[in-house]
């Protein structure tokens, strides 16, 4: 199951059965309440705010529709809490409400196919919360015959709604669940980009006290980007075995169930220049500037088939101008041995998320879009070069953030970027590369990054209820910020040696390793952890024959054939194991490789 896909499957914690009279065989309502308990001091009595959103599930449209609760006695509900309205894809409709002591009724005098409705209640408690066992509902409807019907649907609990046996089950697998239910997901992604620059740089003397760059820059990039999703056979299958209108699967062509395509446009216009100056023969400092302005436009429609949800792909603009400075010294210490220290200055442009506003899978507006984040970068280090070909470079770093932004899956399971407050990326690296004996060579790499919130922030965000909830993306200052490992490494070891005349051989043995990454802030609907990768190990090998320009080549990469997991599913283990989709490495590939050098 792909994760906004899982987490519709997955949209509540408490969850009522499928409701259908006696006569029926197909479910015609699904109910998904929530609960949030609160604690009034003054009255010193606790009240629950309530969602509770009915779907309408049959293929058939009711009228004269209402809904009955009988709460048990010390529960009441208040008159006054603010009702909301049902929403349908192609309009909205109003419930009517009436509250009489401890039961409570609303109806609506239309109810259609895959219709919803969202009532709220605050209800007021005499006793604690974990003393009450609340009521199913009653629907009362005339069906299309113009025969009154009752159904009466009983308070069951599971750890995640509509997943195994649940309501939204039918949208995506069929009545019954399609045994051979697959998802085909498919990413695309296509750019252009028209780039110039002119550059104006100072003659290269030793003499020189000054040395300078000035220039300018354009750059034009359009970007197309999609995320498609199908459920090849599933609708098929679900026609086949005489399902009725209410159970059929809604989905596009080539049964594609999703889509979300992405355009953006960006143009860049700067100015830049350096300023060098050496003041000693063998130290200098130099100083840059940068000016900037940027236009970005970027579109996004997102639509849901199974949900009739369309988001139409309208333009966000988000213009951009900003100067960016950095100041470098450096000493050579030695004979290509040098020290050096850099202070420089980031910007990264902001951009909208496609994520809907209203119904069910709705998110809060301050997460339609996401502001541009900036940085002050320092560093130290040391760099140089031996007389045997050996190079080094060992440097500390410090990356000060301010509105870092973060990509991940909110806990609804829609993808998103949004800003925090502030950030720090602290850390080292160490490389070193060179000649070994007999032919061989090397290259090692390792680095150390202990990035961190450095203050709270809290966003408010989809519950999986379909309802908003203040504060449920946050972070606490001195958490990790997701996306990277704490620890990294690389290894190279190279192999060179003629083979007869005109012919060589080269030989590349390389691995990689990094150390568990973070992938989110907080948890997924009915997950208790955060998502993070496993560790990742995976070493290549290839083997080069090379006469002139053509090159030869046989290899294997993943040599070891290891299986890493890149992301875990966001909620394992639900419909007979179908969510279970573990995003991992390419398995062991060998084969063979020929080119030619122009």
């Amino acid at each position: 199951m792909t994760r906004s896909r899982a987490a519709a499957l997955g949209c509540a914690a408490i969850f009522l059965a499928l409701a259908s009279p006696a006569s029926s065989q197909s479910p015609l309502f699904s109910v998904y309440p929530s609960y949030g308990a609160k604690f009034d001091i003054g009255t010193e009595k606790f009240s629950l705010v309530t969602q509770m959103v009915i779907y309408n599930i049959s293929g058939q449209t009711f009228t004269d529709v209402g809904f009955k609760q009988t709460y048990p006695d010390g529960v009441s509900v208040k008159e006054t809490y603010q009702r909301e309205v049902g929403t349908e894809a192609t309009g909205e409709q109003s419930s009517a409400r009436k509250v009489e002591n401890n039961v409570f009724y609303a109806s609506l005098p239309t109810f259609k196919n895959r219709m919803y409705v969202v009532i709220p209640n605050e209800l007021v408690l005499a006793r604690r919360l974990n003393e009450i066992t609340f009521p199913g509902v009653e629907i009362t409807y005339t069906d299309p015959n113009g025969q009154k019907q009752t159904a009466k649907m009983q308070d069951n609990t599971y750890d995640l709604a509509g997943i195994e046996n649940g309501a939204f089950t039918p949208y995506y697998g069929g009545t019954p669940v399609n045994p051979r239910f697959v998802y085909d997901q498919l990413f695309s992604d296509s750019a252009r980009t028209f780039t110039q620059e002119v550059r104006l740089v100072s003659t290269s003397n030793p003499a020189n006290l000054f040395d300078y760059v000035a220039g300018v820059f354009y750059e034009k990039q359009n970007n197309t980007g999609a995320w498609t999703i199908a459920i090849p056979g599933s609708p098929e299958r679900a026609v086949a075995q005489g399902c009725t209108p209410g159970c059929q699967i809604l989905v596009g062509p080539n049964d594609v169930n999703f889509q979300q395509i992405d355009t953006q446009n960006f143009q860049d216009k700067s100015i830049f220049g350096e300023l060098t100056y050496h003041f000693l023969p063998h130290a200098q400092i130099t100083a840059g500037a940068r000016y900037f302005k940027q236009q970005f436009t970027d579109s996004q429609l997102y639509q849901d088939f199974a949900f009739p949800t369309l988001i139409p792909a309208e333009p966000h603009h988000s213009p951009a101008s900003k100067a960016t400075y950095k100041l470098n010294p450096s000493y050579e210490y030695a004979d290509h041995q040098y020290v050096y220290a850099l202070w420089s200055q980031g910007f990264r442009r902001g951009g909208a998320n496609s994520v809907p506003l209203t119904g069910i899978f709705q998110e809060s507006p301050q997460l339609a879009s996401y502001a541009p984040d900036k940085t002050n970068n320092y560093e130290a280090g040391l760099k140089g070069r031996f007389s045997n070909g050996i190079r080094y470079t060992f440097a500390v770093f410090d990356i000060k953030w301010d509105n870092p932004q973060i990509s991940s899956s909110l806990p609804s399971g829609n993808l998103a970027v949004y800003n925090a407050k502030k950030a720090d990326s602290r850390g080292f690296e160490l490389d070193t590369s060179g000649p070994l004996a007999l032919g061989f060579g090397y290259a090692l790499g390792f680095s150390y990054v202990d990035a961190k919130l450095t203050e709270d922030f809290p966003l408010p965000a989809n519950n999986g209820h379909g309802v908003i909830v203040d504060g449920l993306i946050s972070g606490k200052s001195g958490q990790q910020l997701p996306g990277s490992p704490k620890t990294s490494a690389s290894a190279t070891l190279t192999y060179d040696t003629p083979l007869v005349p005109g012919y060589d051989l080269s030989v590349l043995l390389n691995g990689s390793y990094h150390s568990v990454i973070l992938l989110n802030l907080t948890n997924s609907l009915g997950t208790a952890a955060v998502q993070k990768s496993s560790t990742y190990e995976v070493f290549n090998l290839s083997t080069t024959v090379n006469h002139g320009p053509y090159h030869l080549t046989a290899y294997a990469t993943n040599l070891f054939d290891r299986q890493e997991i890149l992301a875990p599913p966001i909620q394992p283990d639900q419909v007979n194991n179908l969510t279970n989709d573990f995003l991992v490495n390419r398995p062991r590939e060998i084969g063979l490789r020929a080119a030619y050098t122009f």
